[in-house]
C-alpha cells in the first residue's frame, strides 16, 4: 500500500469556489470523491491526496472540465492559498521565496519535492510529486494537481516580475501541457518542454534579486498582512542600507543590531540560518544587481561587498553560480 499523502485544504479551494460560482452542485463530487467526509473550510486543514485527485477527475468526468488550470486561473492566488503561501509571498526577494519554498516543500502537499539549481545566467526552480503509483488509476487528477501547482508558482513569480512576465522556459512531467494563453502574455517566446523529469520553470538568474510583496512594494498591498518578519531579512535589510564604505561582516551585523556575535547567531540557528549564510546570501543578491550595471568594474564590486580582493568575489561568485563575474556578463 503506498504511503497516506495529504494536502492542504486550501490547495482545493480555488476549484471548489470556482465550481459553486458556476453554479455547480458539488456535492455529488464531494461524496464520490470521499471529500464530504471533511471540513473544507480552514485552508490550513489537510484531506487525502487520493481524494483530491479523485475529486479532479470527477470535475472531468461530471462537467467535462479538462483543464482545471485553464478554467479557475482567477482563483488561483498564491497569498490566498494559506499560511505558507502567504509567507512564500510576503518574503523580501525572489531568491529568498524560493529558498522557503523549497525549505517548506512538503507543507501544501506532503508527497511534493521542491529544489532550484543556478547555472550561470539561468536558474531553475523545480517541483515533482513522489507518488509513485496513481491512485486507482486516476491519471487525470494527478496531472491536474501538477498543473495547478505550476500555476501557483508562475503567479509567484508575477507577484514580482508582473503579469506580463513569461519565463524563458518551461518544463512539465506530463506529455501534454496546460493552456498556457491563460497566465503568459501574448508573443511570450518561453520554450515548453514535456516528459521531463520534474515540472520546472527556468529564468534569469538576475531575477533572484527582484523584490517580493515583502520587499520595495506599495504600502496598500500588505495592508491586511502583519506576518512576522524574520531575523534574516532584518539582517539583509540593515545590510542593504548600510553606507558603501563599511565591510559586511558579522562584527558589524551585531554591531547594528546593538547584539553580540553569539546572540545572534543563536537567535538565526532558530530560524534554521547562520549570520556568515545571511552575510553570503546577501552578497550573491547584491552582486548580481551590481553586474547588470556593465559599467562597474569587478574590482569596484568586491570592494563593495567587502572582499579583501578581487580574486575572491570571483572565486565566491563562481560558487554561486558555476561561472565567474565576466562570464556570467557575457551570457547575458
Amino acid at each position: 500500500m503506498e504511503q497516506l499523502q495529504l494536502v492542504q485544504v486550501g490547495f482545493l479551494r480555488p476549484v471548489l469556489d470556482g465550481l459553486k460560482d458556476a453554479g455547480v452542485n458539488v456535492s455529488r463530487l464531494l461524496d464520490s470523491s470521499g471529500l464530504n467526509k471533511f471540513h473544507l473550510t480552514d485552508t490550513e486543514q489537510y484531506v487525502p491526496v487520493h481524494s483530491m485527485y479523485s475529486f479532479f477527475d470527477g470535475v472531468n468526468q461530471q462537467e467535462g472540465i479538462d483543464d482545471l488550470m485553464d478554467q479557475f486561473s482567477e482563483q488561483i492566488q498564491l497569498v490566498s492559498l494559506s499560511q505558507w503561501g502567504e509567507m512564500i509571498a510576503y518574503t523580501p526577494d525572489i531568491l529568498t521565496a524560493i529558498q522557503t519554498a523549497v525549505k517548506y516543500d512538503s507543507v501544501v502537499m506532503s508527497h511534493e519535492q521542491a529544489g532550484f539549481e543556478i547555472c550561470g545566467n539561468k536558474t531553475k526552480y523545480w517541483q515533482r510529486f513522489t507518488d509513485r503509483q496513481i491512485y486507482g488509476g486516476k491519471q487525470k487528477g494527478r496531472e491536474q494537481a501538477d498543473f495547478l501547482s505550476f500555476a501557483l508558482a508562475i503567479k509567484g513569480f508575477q507577484l514580482a516580475a508582473g503579469n506580463d512576465w513569461a519565463p524563458l522556459e518551461i518544463h512539465f512531467q506530463s506529455q501534454i501541457a496546460p493552456n498556457l494563453d491563460i497566465l503568459l502574455p501574448p508573443g511570450n517566446n518561453t520554450r515548453i518542454l514535456l516528459g521531463q523529469a520534474a515540472t520546472a520553470i527556468v529564468f534569469p538568474t538576475s531575477m533572484l534579486a527582484m523584490p517580493m510583496l515583502g520587499g520595495d512594494v506599495h504600502e496598500g498591498l500588505a495592508t491586511n498582512f502583519s506576518l512576522p518578519i524574520t531575523l534574516s531579512s532584518k539582517i539583509e535589510n540593515l545590510l542593504s542600507s548600510m553606507q558603501p564604505n563599511l565591510i559586511p561582516n558579522m562584527e558589524l551585523v551585531a554591531e547594528m543590531t546593538e547584539s553580540s556575535i553569539r546572540t545572534l547567531q543563536r537567535n538565526l540557528a532558530e530560524e534554521d540560518a547562520s549570520l556568515s549564510g545571511v552575510v553570503e546570501q546577501w552578497r550573491f543578491k547584491k552582486a548580481i544587481q551590481l553586474l547588470d550595471n556593465s559599467g562597474i568594474k569587478i574590482k569596484d564590486i568586491s570592494e563593495q561587498l567587502g572582499y579583501a580582493n578581487a580574486p575572491n568575489f570571483v572565486r565566491a561568485f563562481r560558487r554561486w553560480t558555476g561561472t565567474s563575474p565576466n562570464g556570467y556578463r557575457e551570457q547575458k
